[in-house]
């Protein structure tokens, strides 16, 4: 049993140096000022930061999101993940293949210098 333990863990961790975030327009203050932390913003429902490891399915997601409650302008934002512990998300991908090692998760808060602002989707 303690063999399967350490295989789920290790099939579901992973580490990249980097990520793409994509995030409202309206909490770009906070994220510019305190780096990514879902604890210091009522945006974000839980306690984990969502990453993809292609810079593309960042902007697919953005451009999902932007819908909601009306449009929303979103940030794309490079993030440096050395270090950091990230668990797989087989749930948010931008095709229907679990095997895709596109989305990522981690509940380690990210500092202010570790974020790069990389592009922002202004169209509708």
């Amino acid at each position: 049993m303690k063999h399967v333990k350490l295989y789920e863990e290790f099939v579901n961790e992973a580490k990249f140096n980097t990520g793409y975030h994509a995030a409202p327009g309206k909490i770009m203050g906070s994220i510019k000022k305190h780096g990514l932390n879902p604890k210091l913003s009522k945006y974000y429902s839980s306690d984990e930061i969502y990453f993809f490891t292609k810079e593309d399915e960042a902007i697919w997601y953005a451009n999902q999101m932007a819908h909601y409650d009306g449009y929303e302008p979103f940030y794309i934002i490079q993030v440096d993940l050395k270090g950091i512990d990230l668990k797989k998300d087989y749930g948010l991908n931008s095709t229907d293949d679990e095997g895709a090692d596109s989305a990522y998760y981690t509940s380690t808060p990210i500092s202010p210098d570790r974020l790069k602002v990389t592009s922002y989707r202004t169209e509708r």
